[in-house]
C-alpha cells in the first residue's frame, strides 16, 4: 500500500495526523473516510490496502484525541471534530471529495452537513450508524415520544471514574466485535487507549446524545447506508433512514456487526466500489 503519512494543525492549535492512501494524482474525488469512537484510521485498513484506492485517494485521518493526533484537553464535542474535517478539507484543496463515516464518523459527516453546508461533497458513505441513539423508529418523523436516558447515564457512570475508564472502554469496543482473530482483536482494543480520557468521553456522550433526525432529509448528495443484522443497533433505523435521505441506496449485511467494514471486507468492498465510481 502506498501511504503518505501528513500533520495539520487546526485553529485551536490541534495537531491532525492523517494518511493519503494511493496518492493525490489524477481526476478523481478523493474519498475522506472518518472512524467511529476509539478507534484510528487502521480501522480502514481493508478498503486502503485494496483495489479501491488504486481506483480513487483514500484520505484517512486519526480525529483528534484518537491515534496518532493529539491528546486533547479541548474540543469535546462533534461540532469541533466536524471544524476539524473542514479543515482537513481546506487543505487537501480538492473541489470536492466524497465521504465516507462509520459509527462516530457518521455524525462528524452530519454535523459538517449541518454547520458547512455540502458543496464540497460528492458522494456520502454512511456504515452503521443511527441519527438518534436515545430514540425509536416510531419517533422518527412521528410524534414524540418518552426519551429514555438511562442508557446515557448508564454509559457516562461506566466510563466516568479515571481508574477504570480504560478497562472499561475496552470492553465498551470488544462487545462490538463479531468474528476477528485473538490477534485483530487484540489488536483493536489496543488502540482504544488514546480515546479513553475525559475528552474523548465527552464525544461519544455528545454523539449518543444528539438528534440528527431533521438534516437526513436534507442531504442533497447521493448516499450509501450499511448496516448489518448483528449490530447492536438492528436494522429498523437503517431502513427509515433509506426511507428519508433523498437519493439513499441501502445495503444490509445479514450477520454483520458494528465493524462490518473490518470484519467483512469482501462484502462491503465491492459494494463501496461500485458506488463510490464517479
Amino acid at each position: 500500500m502506498n501511504v503518505e503519512t501528513a500533520v495539520f494543525t487546526t485553529n485551536d492549535g490541534v495537531a491532525i495526523t492523517y494518511d493519503i492512501c494511493g496518492g493525490m494524482a489524477g481526476d478523481n474525488r478523493p474519498v475522506v473516510a472518518l472512524h467511529g469512537w476509539g478507534t484510528d484510521a487502521r480501522i480502514f485498513d481493508r478498503q486502503c490496502d485494496t483495489a479501491l484506492s488504486a481506483r480513487k485517494p483514500w484520505i484517512v485521518p486519526d480525529q483528534r484525541g484518537h491515534g496518532r493526533s493529539a491528546t486533547v484537553q479541548c474540543g469535546g464535542r462533534v461540532a469541533r471534530l466536524s471544524k476539524d474535517l473542514e479543515e482537513l478539507l481546506d487543505r487537501l484543496g480538492s473541489p470536492r471529495v466524497d465521504l465516507l463515516g462509520w459509527s462516530l464518523g457518521c455524525t462528524v459527516i452530519w454535523s459538517l452537513i449541518d454547520l458547512f453546508g455540502q458543496d464540497r461533497i460528492g458522494k456520502i458513505v454512511l456504515v452503521d450508524e443511527i441519527p438518534w441513539v436515545l430514540g425509536s423508529t416510531e419517533m422518527v418523523g412521528g410524534a414524540p415520544g418518552v426519551i429514555d436516558v438511562r442508557p446515557l447515564v448508564a454509559l457516562h457512570d461506566r466510563l466516568a471514574a479515571p481508574e477504570t475508564r480504560q478497562a472499561r472502554s475496552r470492553e465498551f469496543i470488544d462487545g462490538m466485535l463479531c468474528s476477528v482473530t485473538p490477534e485483530e482483536r487484540a489488536e483493536i482494543l489496543r488502540r482504544v487507549e488514546p480515546a479513553a480520557t475525559y475528552i474523548g468521553i465527552k464525544v461519544l456522550l455528545d454523539a449518543i446524545a444528539t438528534d440528527w433526525t431533521d438534516l437526513l432529509s436534507r442531504i442533497e448528495r447521493p448516499t450509501l447506508v450499511v448496516g448489518g443484522t448483528a449490530s447492536f443497533f438492528g436494522t429498523d433505523f437503517h431502513h427509515r433512514m433509506a426511507g428519508i435521505i433523498p437519493d439513499c441506496r441501502l445495503e444490509i449485511l445479514e450477520g454483520g456487526g458494528h465493524f462490518l467494514h473490518f470484519e467483512r471486507p469482501d462484502w462491503l468492498n465491492p459494494i463501496l466500489a461500485d458506488f463510490l465510481d464517479p
